[in-house]
């Protein structure tokens, strides 16, 4: 029996990779141990310590993933120590204190695997790992390598990723082309659909919270959105819904265009759209891929390290998507042109499809699985 820990937290899209991955695991090896490293009072608490939180098979996670915090937070800028040097050294020794923790806590639980998918709730569990000699896997999820994965990237086990890695990697033999893994719940309910009358289905989405700036766009094109021969489904989010109903109260005048705050079913509407406004997330990105849609990305212009610009450029540098900026004072005008676009050229559709599906990475999960067994069996 092994002892398998996942790391990488402080938001969801850390987070479901790592659960979708743990799903399959423990469904194929039930006879492991499995715990998830993060901070206490994070989202990952919240989830992995929530008995409602509950997997494919309506398995709580907590009744088979023991949990372990352990204190952290993030390195200050460059800007900070520069100006404000002591912040670095307050950080330095709590980063020790955190690192002294998660050594004392894999040690006593005696791990045999480290896997991560990055963030600074990571950097303590993979120090002490380093001076523990326990093996992990370094998963990046962005097209730009964050600080915690770009510290511990050459002494890993294996390096996954989804897009191209930067040449500062000498050490290609551990380098793996995973994909992102996306949960069963997800992938399970995908059943493509057919357009309705040949017409195109869109789907508007800011992810779980929304996104103001889409949302705007597309109040203010409305009218001339919706004369096109497409059918709509527009997710606001629940912060935004009502305040977009009163701004632009002339929706409910189009019959071809549906408003929602919030849909609990994300893998059907998936299946049913044929082009998606979105963002670029990562996660976001893999769910679209895996459901076949053609994305118009707008990346949200403050994302950490500018990493959703860099994910939407990685994949319309391939011819699979078209990327938009948040901030273009014609955004909306771009958007009604790239779907007059679709809608005047079917083939058009067919030709990025074709390019998505070059770059889609078949089961991620299984892929990862597999490694996470072979640096098992090798260690």
């Amino acid at each position: 029996m092994a002892k398998i820990a996942f790391t990488g937290g402080g938001t969801g899209g850390h987070i479901y990779p790592n659960l979708a991955i743990i799903e399959d695991f423990h469904q194929q090896y039930p006879e492991h141990e499995i715990f998830y490293l993060g901070h206490p009072d994070k989202l990952e608490a919240q989830i992995l310590e929530n008995p409602e939180a509950k997997d494919f098979q309506d398995q709580a996670y907590n009744s088979y993933i023991q949990f372990i915090g352990v204190e952290s937070s993030p390195p200050p800028s460059f800007k900070q120590m520069i100006f404000q040097p002591w912040t670095l050294f307050s950080w330095l020794k709590a980063h020790k204190k955190a690192t002294e923790k998660a050594f004392r806590a894999l040690q006593n639980l005696d791990v045999s695997l480290v896997y991560s998918t990055g963030a600074y709730v990571s950097v303590p569990f993979l120090s002490a790992s380093s001076k523990l000699k326990i093996p992990y896997i370094v998963h990046n999820l962005d097209a730009y390598v964050g600080l915690a994965n770009k510290l511990f990237a050459l002494s890993a086990k294996y390096f996954c990723y989804s897009y191209e890695i930067k040449s500062w990697l000498p050490k290609k033999n551990h380098l793996v082309a995973t994909g992102n893994p996306i949960s069963r719940k997800f992938s399970d309910r995908l059943k493509k659909q057919k357009s309705n009358k040949g017409q195109l289905n869109i789907l508007i989405t800011g992810g779980s919270q929304g996104a103001k700036a889409i949302n705007e766009a597309i109040g203010e094109i409305l009218q001339e959105l919706c004369a096109l021969p497409i059918n709509i489904i527009h997710v606001t989010g629940k912060n935004n819904f009502v305040d977009f109903k009163k701004q632009f109260a002339h929706f409910e005048d189009f019959k071809n265009y549906q408003l929602l705050d919030y849909s609990f079913s994300m893998p059907e509407l998936c299946s049913w759209a044929d082009i998606a406004i979105c963002r670029s997330g990562a996660m976001t990105i893999a769910e679209m891929i895996a459901s076949e849609v053609v994305c118009i990305f707008i990346p949200l212009a403050n994302s950490a390290h500018d990493h959703q610009n860099a994910n939407a450029a990685a994949i319309a540098k391939e011819n699979a998507a078209i990327s938009l900026k948040q901030d273009d004072a014609d955004l909306g005008k771009k958007i009604i042109s790239k779907l007059k676009a679709f809608c005047e050229d079917p083939a058009l559709l067919g030709q990025y499809k074709e390019k998505l599906s070059m770059i889609k990475q078949a089961n991620a999960r299984q892929k990862i699985i597999d490694l996470i067994v072979k640096s098992i069996e090798n260690s």
